[in-house]
């Protein structure tokens, strides 16, 4: 029996012309993102932390706020928690925003803020530090409308978790939106988010959970339309030249987002009027519910 090594059998000469040549190797590719700090999530970390600490010193005052046809002393919520209806009833819209920096307990805080870190600090180098602003604010402000416009108008509710459900919406949307360039980190994103997002909902509807899941669920609901609007969508572009078969790719934001611009501010206005449209649902709401 012949041995490879030592076939004396004779060769087929191989044909230039019979023979395709083999495929060159796809080249290795190098994938650059614009390197980002997370400044601003340490920021809103600080400035809640720092007005819970600040509401924690003062000395226990009380105050008045209307509730159908009493008053009610409501000692907690006067630093300007979500009361939809002081919202209707006496205009006190600015209820919507300052619930989203007011805490209720330390247990509250500590959750909320290893949340917003873990999350934001992700989100914010991903969208950028404006971008991620506006996700913040317009998202959680999206969760205090949902929440006073359908919820409860006798229930009060504090906290940032109607913003945080809005960033993490916003990272999910995104991981979808570009699965293909992500791969399995979008895949693990995804499956991370159904499965808290889910866990988190389904708890809030639990008989005595005391949890806001209309704020959750705007949140969740306004980071989606947020990310979908005015959130990035990156495009490989090569930088340089090939060499040695390895090819440096950069990802370039083709939507990028500037306040200034007329497309970016219609598309906000866009939200802000489906905010609105919310609130004057809950306003005729509650009119009909006096009745």
């Amino acid at each position: 029996m012949s041995h490879p090594l030592y076939d004396d059998a004779p060769r087929r000469e191989s044909h230039p012309l019979s023979d395709p040549p083999p495929k060159p190797k796809p080249p290795r590719g190098t994938i650059v993102l614009a390197e980002r700090d997370a400044v601003l999530t340490l920021i809103l970390v600080v400035v809640n932390v720092a007005l819970f600490i600040l509401m924690s010193l003062q000395e226990p005052t009380r105050c008045q706020v209307v509730s159908r046809f009493r008053w009610i002393e409501a000692p907690l919520f006067c630093a300007g928690a979500l009361f939809p209806t002081e919202v209707f009833a006496e205009g006190a819209l600015y209820r919507l925003v300052t619930a989203m920096f007011l805490h209720g307990s330390l247990p509250h805080l500590v959750f909320n803020m290893f949340a917003l870190y873990y999350l934001g600090s992700d989100v914010e180098r991903t969208f950028g530090r404006w971008r991620f602003l506006v996700l913040y604010l317009l998202g959680g402000l999206g969760g205090s409308v949902l929440s006073a416009g359908i919820g409860d108008y006798d229930v009060a509710s504090v906290g940032a978790s109607g913003a945080i459900f809005a960033i993490w919406g916003a990272q999910a949307l995104h991981a979808y939106r570009h699965r293909a360039l992500m791969g399995d980190f979008a895949r693990q994103i995804l499956q991370n988010s159904a499965f808290f997002l889910l866990a988190n909902l389904a708890i809030g509807f639990m008989p005595g959970s005391r949890i806001d899941n209309w704020g959750h669920i705007g949140g969740l609901l306004g980071g989606l339309a947020l990310a979908w609007l005015v959130g990035p969508r990156y495009q490989l572009r090569i930088v340089g030249t090939p060499e040695e078969g390895r090819v440096r790719m950069q990802a370039i934001d083709a939507q990028p987002f500037h306040l200034g611009e007329q497309t970016t501010l219609a598309r906000l206005g866009f939200y802000t009027f489906g905010l609105l449209l919310i609130l004057f649902i809950g306003w005729v709401g509650y009119g009909l519910s006096l009745f």
